[in-house]
């Protein structure tokens, strides 16, 4: 009797424990949620991954736009103070909070945010300018493919190309490296059309050589270890044999620039598994894998102006510890409404700082041009938006649990 109740107190303590460790990663859950609606770009209208991005110029080196209140960071003062608190006691926080709760409210109106991005619009920008933005370490790697962790996957993956984009608005597939794409009755066999002006950084053609070695030389290679390698396995129940059947993907070119992609089951996810994998130059890496020595290529001792992508951008310096830099791919074949070539922004800096608190010092000093914030930083930021220092946006709820 005495050891069932033992057990019984056990089972009680550990589920009162459990409780308490949801109790508290919900509160940590809501303090992010808050700082996920209030994120802090010094520049309104700047979206260096945008494919139509903004205004820019080359003044001082900064992405400005008209309609933003000039006069940048905190003076010195300001900047080197405690961004949790200041000196009397109120945590920075203005003495009529009614503004900020209003302000924060927007935040969370959905409605009223899907509707102010139903009405945005693109405007023609021009070249210029360095995008400055922080990154709490340096990259483990310039393999992508090989990637697992997103801070490197954040530096790098605008230097690629997905064969199809997504909607922001509907979330619908929109073209990107594949112009058009037929997808069969049954929803198995989707066939995409490549388009013909992609290259890649050193000017050599993206064609069906590249996405089928990609997809069969890369991700299913059993002596490279690649991340993405899941994409390929579609899984399904069988009934008779009461467990789940793994079948491949099949990828096959039907000429230059276009290529088959053959699904073994129809599932919500199918077009997904093809869309958005990036793709890799064949006439660059394929010697690598041949050799046995992929594994090992690009890693960060490798010059970056050395890995070839696609993409918008091009990797171009990097310096450990401190920052890694991309810079402007002059021949990417993205354009405006107007013609003229995308990006806007001719370089982007990722500085490595550690604390979050040291990059909202360089932030409120002039060095950063955007930083994403916490729950905690907004009664202290709130109050020098006010003064023209700074623009908070809310970008709605996000599902995201960062750690």
């Amino acid at each position: 009797m005495k050891e069932k109740l033992d057990i019984q107190r056990a089972l009680i303590i550990g589920i009162l424990v459990l409780m308490a460790i949801q109790l508290y990663y919900l509160i940590g859950m809501n303090n992010r949620l808050i700082g996920e609606l209030a994120r802090i770009r010094r520049y309104a209208n700047v979206e260096f991954l945008s494919y139509s991005g903004e205004d820019g110029s080359t003044e001082e080196g900064v992405i400005d736009s008209p309609g933003v209140a000039e006069g940048g960071g905190a003076s010195e003062d300001e900047a080197g103070s405690n961004p949790g608190g200041s000196d009397d006691g109120t945590g920075g926080a203005s003495t009529d909070s009614s503004n900020g709760e209003e302000e924060l409210k927007s935040f969370t109106d959905v409605d009223a945010l899907m509707e102010k991005a139903r009405n945005f619009k693109y405007r023609i920008g021009r070249v210029g300018g360095t995008f400055n933005y922080a990154h709490s370490a340096d990259a483990k790697t310039f393999n992508l493919i090989l990637n697992r962790e997103a801070i490197t996957s954040d530096k790098l993956v605008c230097c690629y190309d997905f064969l199809l984009g997504r909607d922001p608005m509907t979330n619908d597939f929109i073209p990107n490296l594949a112009e058009s794409w037929d997808l069969s009755d049954d929803g198995l066999v989707c066939t995409i059309h490549l388009r013909r002006d992609a290259k890649f950084h050193d000017g050599h053609p993206l064609d069906a050589d590249d996405v089928v070695f990609t997809f069969n030389d890369l991700l299913d290679n059993k002596e490279i270890d690649v991340g993405g390698k899941g994409a390929l396995i579609f899984r399904d129940w069988d009934d008779k044999e009461k467990r789940l059947i793994e079948k491949k993907m099949k990828v096959e070119k039907v000429d230059d620039y276009t290529v088959r992609f053959t699904f073994p089951y129809k599932t919500c996810r199918s077009m997904d598994r093809m869309a958005h994998q990036l793709i890799y130059p064949k006439h660059i890496l394929k010697k690598y894998v041949d050799n046995g020595t992929y594994n090992t290529t690009w890693d960060i001792s490798t010059d970056p102006r050395e890995i070839i992508g696609s993409g918008m951008y091009m990797p171009w310096e990097y310096k450990s510890g401190e920052r890694f830099v991309v810079k402007r791919n002059p021949n990417y074949w993205k354009k405006d409404r107007a013609g003229n070539s995308l990006p806007y922004i001719d370089k982007v800096v990722f500085h490595t700082i550690a604390s979050h608190d040291t990059a909202l010092l360089k932030f409120l000093g002039g060095g950063l041009d955007f930083i994403p914030i916490t729950g905690e930083d907004y009664p202290y930021l709130q109050p020098k938006q006010e003064k023209g220092e700074f623009t908070l946006f809310g970008t709605g709820p996000n599902t995201t649990i960062r750690y």
